[in-house]
């Protein structure tokens, strides 16, 4: 049986959804069939656990996103339905820039996400991410694939609205 995955705290949650079926000893292992690991995503996005349907959607999005990326790696466009599925996603969730200027500080930018379902919410996030565009930008450029740690995180505007994913 293939060890534990742990998955990087560094990696964009993109990445980490790619990473989460593993592929080991001519076997593939799913992680959201692990009750445990399904609950892990879950309690991401402040649930319990995922439903049915939804934990189809986050697999769906997932191999939407494993085509982009392997189709980066191999120098080769991707499939049109994974292409389109991508921008559904992230299409799914509005977002709005908003601004603050107080009079006694500097002014402050952020996102603002349409009210959505938190699962909804969290898709649109994976699928938007800057991070998943510049995996794919970099690897069909041949670049490296690791990016700093700032450019991996959330911003907050996209944490607040994927409910703290």
């Amino acid at each position: 049986m293939p060890g534990r995955q742990t998955p990087n705290v560094d990696e964009p949650v993109s990445i980490k959804l790619a990473n989460s079926i593993v592929h080991a000893s001519r076997r593939s292992r799913d992680l959201f069939d692990d009750g445990d690991r399904r609950r892990e995503w879950a309690r991401q996005l402040g649930r319990e656990d995922l439903t049915a349907e939804e934990a189809a959607q986050l697999r769906l999005l997932r191999a939407r996103v494993r085509e982009l990326l392997t189709a980066a790696a191999e120098r080769r466009p991707p499939g049109r339905d994974a292409l389109d599925g991508v921008n559904e996603a992230s299409a799914a969730v509005p977002v709005a820039a908003q601004l603050n200027w107080p009079p006694s500080g500097p002014p402050s930018a952020w996102r603002a996400a349409a009210p959505a379902d938190p699962v909804t919410s969290a898709m649109a996030v994976i699928a938007r991410r800057e991070a998943l565009a510049r995996n794919v930008a970099q690897s069909r450029a041949g670049g490296p694939r690791k990016q700093r740690d700032a450019d991996q995180r959330l911003s907050p505007g996209d944490r607040s609205a994927a409910g703290g994913f």
